[in-house]
């Protein structure tokens, strides 16, 4: 299955979130991934340039994008939610109950502008 969003991001970040009661990951350091447990931070275009477009899919890529990271997260409720910083949800996608492994592909190091999740 493969689900997208386009969505303007406010802060340049979005949420990847495996728990309805998350732990944040702090965003300490310049970089476009954080990780806790159960959440990912991950950075996208600003909300004053545009949109980021995030593509979340059982498969890798197709074209010429980044290979950025690959994190595991707990899912315990089988359910990864995306939301912006203000809580807006974007999308929701099923991921086996326990923990998901998530590759994360970018076409840009410095503001991207198309996120690729592949999740398995």
């Amino acid at each position: 299955m493969r689900t997208t969003v386009q969505a303007q991001l406010p802060n340049a970040i979005f949420l990847v979130l495996g728990s309805e009661d998350p732990t944040l990951p702090d965003v300490d350091a310049e970089g476009l991934v954080w990780v806790s447990e159960n959440a990912l931070i991950i950075g996208g275009t600003n909300d004053m340039d545009g949109e980021t477009i995030i593509h979340v899919s059982g498969q890798a890529p197709t074209g010429e994008l980044i290979q950025l990271d690959r994190r595991m997260i707990q899912c315990p409720a089988g359910r990864l939610t995306l939301e912006t910083v203000f809580g807006d949800n974007l999308l929701q996608y099923e991921v086996p109950v326990g923990s998901a492994k998530i590759g994360i592909w970018i076409d840009d190091l410095a503001e991207p502008g198309i996120v690729h999740l592949q999740v398995s």
